[in-house]
């Protein structure tokens, strides 16, 4: 039993991001298909660890207790407000949190995640090519979605798809985030993976998504500045061949983007639409809102009633200073306990955060990340080239 659910528990932490779009029903449409998956893994995995070994009652209690103030305050706060919606928001946000931390180091499959990852990474990524041709020649909006199933965004149903390619994500930036995960364990585990990162990245630029292209070139950045002198490829000269080619073709393909009408696109939303701006103008707004708060909510948080796309300070107006602490504990804790891969991917997810709320899970990127941060591995040659092995939590 306990490997069809490993499989079971990787297939859902992987399909996540892309299941999120879709809600179970038009009018309960915050509560998404990815939200099913998750309960039906959380009883598996639970009467399975039950049955292996039973719980890890120190752990456990620790972050039982954590969600369940947290729980209790958000409700309490949204029952007064009358913020039902809030509501489901707290429950979505416990769920993952669930999932990952209590779950992810024993049923996350490294060796069968990496595989699904990548198939899912080109899948994506050639799908963005499929929309940029079908819109380019055929003036043929493809989309990357059912019509079938109730879609959460309504920005998804208006898009226009000639201009700004979703690929089979809520968000252009979706697929950034977790492509350039991708990218980076293909590339930290030393794989030679080169035409696969190639496609990812011009697929990247395609979506014009801002996200998409910082996300890229940070982890293209993180490889250049710490790929290990532990690797078996490296041995001095070829490592930096390597990275010559990389910076090489990173030049190239900059050339060749802003000199295409995607960079026109790109530029037209950074200097003349509000979405990258707003991700900074929150900061200033958002904490002149909370310094207005009462006591109690700066402590424990406003129950996810009301909070910006500009990550950190959205963490602590929904989650409070006590939550926020808790979260800083959570990731510092899980960096010390992890390998160089671990430690790159918290690197990218923090880098993901100051413009998004993934720490709510809102692209479920959580669940992705985290599953290859906690996830076991087998000791095999992948370990020396990752450096060094995982302490666990």
């Amino acid at each position: 039993m306990t490997r069809n659910v490993k499989k079971a528990y990787t297939c859902t932490a992987l399909l996540a991001p892309i299941l999120n779009m879709y809600g179970i029903s038009e009018k309960f449409n915050t509560f998404t298909i990815r939200e099913i998956a998750i309960l039906i893994m959380l009883l598996f995995c639970t009467i399975d660890t039950i049955r292996r070994k039973g719980l890890n009652i120190t752990r456990t209690v620790l972050v039982s207790a954590f969600f369940i103030v947290c729980l209790f305050f958000s409700l309490v706060i949204n029952s007064i407000n009358g913020e039902y919606g809030a509501q489901l928001r707290v429950i979505r946000c416990i769920l993952l949190y669930c999932y990952v931390f209590f779950f992810a180091e024993d049923y996350f499959d490294y060796t069968f995640g990496i595989r699904l990852y990548k198939m899912i990474a080109i899948f994506a990524s050639l799908f963005v090519l499929a929309q940029v041709i079908c819109a380019n020649f055929f003036s043929y909006p493809l989309k990357g979605y059912f019509d079938f199933l109730p879609i959460r965004s309504k920005d998804l149903l208006e898009a226009n798809l000639l201009r700004r390619y979703y690929s089979i994500f809520e968000e252009p930036g979706y697929f950034g985030m977790y492509c350039s995960g991708y990218i980076l364990v293909s590339l930290f585990l030393g794989k030679r993976e080169y035409l696969t990162i190639g496609l990812i990245a011009i697929a990247g630029l395609l979506t014009t998504a801002t996200t998409s292209i910082v996300c890229i070139a940070f982890v293209i950045t993180l490889y250049l500045l710490f790929s290990g002198k532990n690797t078996q490829q490296n041995k001095s000269r070829g490592r930096w061949r390597i990275k010559a080619a990389i910076i090489l073709v990173a030049f190239v393909a900059f050339y060749v983007f802003i000199n295409s009408k995607q960079f026109e696109t790109v530029v037209y939303r950074l200097t003349k639409e509000t979405s990258t701006q707003d991700r900074f103008e929150g900061y200033k707004t958002s904490i002149k809102t909370f310094a207005e708060y009462q006591l109690l909510i700066k402590l424990f948080g406003n129950g996810m009633t009301e909070y910006p796309i500009s990550g950190y300070v959205a963490i602590i107006m929904a989650y409070g200073v006590i939550g926020t602490i808790g979260l800083l504990w959570l990731m510092t804790t899980c960096f010390t306990a992890t390998n160089r891969i671990g430690k790159m991917l918290i690197l990218l997810f923090l880098i993901i955060n100051i413009g998004n709320v993934e720490f709510m899970g809102n692209a479920s990127i959580l669940l992705v990340f985290f599953g290859f941060i906690l996830g076991r591995r087998e000791k095999t040659n992948d370990n020396i080239l990752e450096g060094a092995p995982v302490r666990r939590l």
